[in-house]
Parts: structure tokens; C-alpha cells; sequence
């Protein structure tokens, strides 16, 4: 199996828990930028916002994996979350959480391969966080 079909088949898994995966990522996270609490929202609102956010990132890592790097949409996504305060350190660790919590969630079903492919993808899209942000340093520097 390549690492696109690793990753469709742990999204077949992870399917039926993804109504709790947000509960089992942002708790981690936050546990490392408590005060980002605010910027994913608290209390139960704060809870289906986060939930609404695990699937899109998910399908775009599937993308990603997938050979689909939609650059544009990329952009889009990290300037929304640049105005909301989300710094670059930021995402190492959220990407971290989600394989964390894709792990717990899928529990003994998840295999060494799974966890590879996802290793893998999850690197190409900090790569490309990385460059962006590499990007808007050179723009905002005077010229």
C-alpha cells in the first residue's frame, strides 16, 4: 500500500469518532498555548468550532498526501488564522496533537504505517506553513 492509501484507510477509521476528535486534539494543544483557548473560543461554542475545524484540515492533508497542494487555498488558511493570532510555533504543535489524537482515537487499529504516511504529510504541510511565513517576512522587510 502507498502512503495515500495508508492515510484514506485511517480516515475510514477515524470516521465514526469524528464528532470527539476536536476533544481529543485542542486539549493538547492548549496544554502548550493555553492561551490560544480564546482564539478556538471556550465553553461549548468553543468545542463545535473546533470540532468543524478537524474534518477540512483532515481532507486537505488527504490532498496533500494525495499530490493536491492547492498553494492558494494554503495561503487563505493560514492568513485567516494569522489574524485570529495563530503564530507559526503554533502549528508544529497543533499538527502534533492531531496525530495524537487520530492515534487515540483509532486506538489499536492504528498501525505503523498509518502513523508513517501521516509523519509524512503532516511535514509537507509545515514545510509549506514554513514558506509562507518565510514569504511574508521578505514582503514585510523594507526594501
Amino acid at each position: 500500500m502507498t502512503d495515500i492509501d495508508w492515510i484514506e484507510s485511517s480516515l475510514e477509521l477515524l470516521a465514526p469518532h469524528a464528532d470527539r476528535l476536536g476533544g481529543l486534539v485542542y486539549p493538547r494543544f492548549f496544554v502548550h498555548f493555553p492561551e490560544a483557548e480564546t482564539l478556538f473560543g471556550g465553553g461549548e461554542l468553543g468545542k463545535s468550532t473546533q470540532e468543524s475545524m478537524i474534518v477540512p484540515l483532515l481532507m486537505g492533508l488527504k490532498d496533500i498526501a494525495d499530490g493536491k497542494t492547492y498553494m492558494l487555498t494554503i495561503e487563505r488558511w493560514l492568513e485567516d488564522h494569522r489574524e485570529y493570532g495563530v503564530t507559526l510555533p503554533m502549528y508544529s504543535v497543533m499538527l502534533d496533537s492531531l496525530l495524537l489524537g487520530m492515534r487515540e482515537a483509532v486506538g489499536d487499529l492504528w498501525t505503523t504505517e498509518m502513523d508513517g504516511a501521516w509523519q509524512e504529510v503532516l511535514a509537507r504541510l509545515l514545510l509549506l506553513v514554513e514558506g509562507v511565513y518565510a514569504e511574508w517576512q521578505v514582503d514585510s522587510c523594507p526594501q
